[in-house]
């Protein structure tokens, strides 16, 4: 494959990213219950419930809402999410 094609798809790959950052950020600010999802959605919009596990016991990641008591159920931010997924990926890209 063509080195100028590779890297107008990592070109292209990197602004719908940042795009869809942009989106859920504002989704957070302007409709806050929108950009919230319980545990078990999380793990689906991550991924992997391993890594997001792993990311929550070395608190990478911080719930909404529901981490004071036992029963409360906990809420986490579709924004903070794709940003840990982003980085994670970054990171790897990197090594």
């Amino acid at each position: 494959m063509n080195l100028d094609i590779v890297l107008l798809r990592e070109k292209l790959n990197e602004e719908d990213d940042q795009k869809v950052g942009d989106l859920l950020k504002y989704i957070k600010c302007f409709a806050p219950k929108m950009d919230e999802v319980r545990t078990r959605e999380a793990y689906q919009v991550f991924g992997s419930k391993q890594r997001f596990d792993y990311h929550i016991k070395n608190r990478n990641i911080t719930p909404v809402k529901g981490e004071n008591g036992a029963k409360s159920r906990m809420t986490w931010s579709r924004h903070d999410i794709y940003n840990l997924k982003r980085s994670e990926n970054a990171v790897v890209k990197f090594l």
